[in-house]
């Protein structure tokens, strides 16, 4: 028993050292933050304290409509990424795969990929309205860019010494993208997936800034012009909340799926 509890308490004091070397620059801005704001060097109106800040999130939580707007949003958000990586992931690989298609999308990728989505909502704002679906819209054509051009580059790294083995065995073209090149492509899928994700978070926020009624975006927008500065702070740090913890949930994930690739020693 003796030995038991040092060794806890290493694994503990080891688990809390790579904790705070992780995220101990977080710590110190929200730690400088707070005592900026206090200190009186700037108007509490402009930069309220983040406790303020994290007290008015559960307020807004728990008897306001924050949880409705983060489910508005989020909707939103996740059908737009869906449909994105529905459609990017094959259309990655074909133009990986076949000439033809890569003939055909590639020019389109390459001159539509640089372009701000944001400046065709107002155009989708006419065609679909200022509802869910031009927002879900907008995502998809934004999300879309990025998980078709990592899928495409990573179906064109296989190695051909794979393919050929496949080949040799008979194996169909069916079964040799779902086998091989799909479980291969996957460390680049999720790669894309996690730019799509980020890309997604904000440009719903984006849309729902210009035309929404609900949304973090409205919540944002309408807390700034009535000067509630600290709502305003709120949305942001839903927003930025939520797609951290997208994130750490996407890299966990990761790891699990991609435990039999020899990427996965890298993570």
């Amino acid at each position: 028993m003796g030995l038991r509890m040092p060794m806890k308490m290493r694994k503990t004091l080891t688990a809390v050292r790579k904790t705070f070397f992780r995220y101990g620059s977080l710590f110190l801005i929200l730690v400088l933050w707070e005592t900026v704001s206090r200190s009186g060097m700037v108007n509490p109106v402009l930069l309220p304290p983040v406790s303020k800040i994290a007290v008015r999130f559960f307020e807004l939580l728990f008897f306001g409509k924050l949880s409705y707007h983060i489910g508005q949003s989020m909707l939103r958000m996740w059908i737009g990424l869906g449909l994105a990586t529905l459609v990017g992931i094959p259309l990655g690989i074909l133009m990986a795969r076949f000439g033809l298609a890569r003939s055909l999308l590639e020019p389109l990728m390459s001159l539509g990929f640089p372009i701000p989505k944001i400046a065709i909502y107002p155009g989708l704002i006419i065609f679909f309205g200022v509802l869910h679906s031009s927002k879900i819209a907008l995502i998809f054509i934004e999300a879309t860019f990025p998980i078709v051009m990592a899928t495409f580059h990573g179906a064109l790294l296989v190695e051909h010494k794979l393919i050929w083995s496949a080949e040799s065995m008979g194996t169909e073209k069916r079964k040799m993208l779902l086998k091989v090149i799909f479980p291969m492509t996957l460390p680049h899928i999720f790669t894309g997936f996690r730019l799509g994700l980020i890309v997604s978070l904000i440009v719903v926020f984006l849309a729902e800034m210009i035309a929404s009624a609900e949304g973090l975006g409205h919540l944002m927008m309408a807390s700034s012009r009535v000067f509630k500065s600290t709502d305003m702070f709120v949305a942001i740090g839903t927003i930025s909340c939520l797609g951290f913890l997208f994130d750490r949930i996407l890299l966990s994930l990761r790891r699990k799926a991609l435990r039999w690739h020899p990427e996965a020693a890298s993570d």
